[in-house]
């Protein structure tokens, strides 16, 4: 193989020359890498949106039916005030089954965690601040359930006994007047409030539809069981 060597330039204008074609090859080797990894973020970006609409959708799947649930929550908080109230004027009603609360959801956010450190800020900054609005509220939300499971826990702790005091007749009360509250303004408005909002602004309005349909009939027939009476009566 014969290797040639390479010629000397003979004057400045030949140097400028070979000097401005390493500089195209070099420009054009970059442009192709800029391109290719724009292409590789693009689809990276669109992947977590896609994930974190889907995400989304399902919480707001959560909400729904968290609504759904609202009638029930409202004749069971009846009954047990009614059987907070007798033990104070008389004889306490008998409960026919314990205070547990409703079938629940898990919000998920698996999705946002992942993403939020690293095709999120790929995004357009309106796009961030969306995004970051929908999973605060999603947070504050969290908080009101955890917050309701608690009321419910401590009203089911007090429907094992046969007769509440004066101390636990203001405990259940209380439980029962905050669960009121927090039902109430998830239900305002078909649910109306900050995360909707948020994500409605974010173009996600679609409910995810249930994926498992052993899962969808085991929520139904917890939630029927939840809507029966509980509270016994002179006939039963």
């Amino acid at each position: 193989m014969d290797i040639h060597r390479p010629k000397a330039a003979h004057s400045i204008r030949e140097f400028l020359v070979e000097i401005g074609t390493i500089i195209c090859g070099i420009l054009i080797a970059l442009s192709l890498e800029q391109g290719v990894e724009a292409v590789h973020r693009a689809h990276e970006v669109g992947e977590a949106r896609r994930a974190l609409d889907a995400e989304i959708s399902h919480n707001l799947l959560t909400v729904h039916y968290t609504i759904e649930q609202a009638p029930c929550v409202n004749r069971r908080l009846d009954e047990l005030s009614r059987w907070v109230r007798s033990g104070r004027n008389g004889e306490q009603l008998r409960l026919r089954a314990h205070a547990p609360g409703p079938p629940g959801f898990i919000f998920r956010t698996s999705v946002w965690r992942v993403a939020s450190v690293g095709a999120v800020s790929q995004m357009p900054f309106e796009a961030r601040v969306g995004y970051g609005q929908v999973y605060d509220s999603l947070e504050g939300l969290e908080a009101g359930v955890k917050n309701a499971n608690e009321y419910w826990r401590e009203l089911f702790k007090l429907s094992l006994f046969a007769k509440l005091d004066e101390g636990q007749r203001i405990q259940a009360e209380f439980d029962i007047g905050a669960l009121r509250a927090g039902y109430a303004q998830i239900a305002h408005e078909d649910g109306d409030f900050s995360f909707t909002r948020h994500a409605r602004e974010m173009g996600v309005t679609k409910v995810e539809q249930w994926r498992d349909r052993a899962e969808a009939e085991q929520w139904r027939a917890a939630a029927a069981d939840f809507c029966k009476p509980i509270l016994a009566t002179a006939a039963n």
